[in-house]
């Protein structure tokens, strides 16, 4: 498309990576539709492999053979990236978008964890409808975090119990509970005292 909305006819070349049962394959989408045969049937896929291709991916109802490839956690991010932009832009329905975030509860690695998060934050901010499942995310990543002390993990954690903070009063209260430890408690845990102390107060100024 261009600037000024119109659009051109012209097809770009795109080429594809992807990972089909376990095998890598490639395929140049040269033309508007392609299609790429499986005949010994389909139990495993991810598209744009490793993420090294600029395009996004929708899998409609094949999202359960994506997750039967055991995706990297670079892949993770891409799936629910990918997803994110499809349900904003209104390609996804919500609740197959939920169900996709329902996988990731329990999730270990720190860039689909943060991208959750991030999403899911985002999504709150427009609709609190999303409330019980960014509350439900963010206590199991928190669960996940228990007694992790690298420097991702303390990062993820500050911003796990910020954000549940918000959608989550009796969380807040734990939280608000400890503001009086704040000027000795750990950097990235800072944001997540004060936001849960001023929730409960309603004391903005400390």
């Amino acid at each position: 498309f261009l600037l000024s909305g119109a659009r051109e006819k012209s097809v770009w070349p795109v080429p594809v990576t992807m990972k089909v049962n376990g095998n890598l394959e490639r395929l140049l989408l040269d033309k508007e539709e392609d299609r790429f045969s499986v005949p010994e049937g389909l139990t495993s896929l991810k598209l744009n492999f490793d993420q090294t291709g600029f395009y996004r991916v929708y899998y409609e109802d094949l999202y359960s053979q994506v997750w039967n490839g055991q995706p990297s956690a670079v892949d993770k991010f891409g799936i629910i990236s990918d997803a994110y932009a499809f349900t904003i832009s209104g390609r996804m329905p919500s609740q197959q978008y939920e169900s996709l975030v329902s996988r990731f509860i329990g999730e270990e690695e720190y860039l689909p964890a943060y991208e959750v998060s991030d999403q899911l934050a985002s999504l709150y901010s427009l609709t609190p409808r999303v409330g019980e499942l960014s509350a439900k995310y963010h206590r199991s990543l928190l669960k996940t975090l228990a007694g992790r002390s690298d420097e991702n993990s303390t990062i993820l954690r500050g911003v796990a119990s910020y954000r549940l903070g918000l959608v989550d009063a009796e969380f807040a209260s734990d939280l608000s509970g400890k503001f009086s430890g704040y000027e000795s408690a750990e950097p990235d845990m800072r944001q997540a005292l004060a936001a849960g102390y001023a929730r409960t107060t309603g004391d903005f100024d400390g």
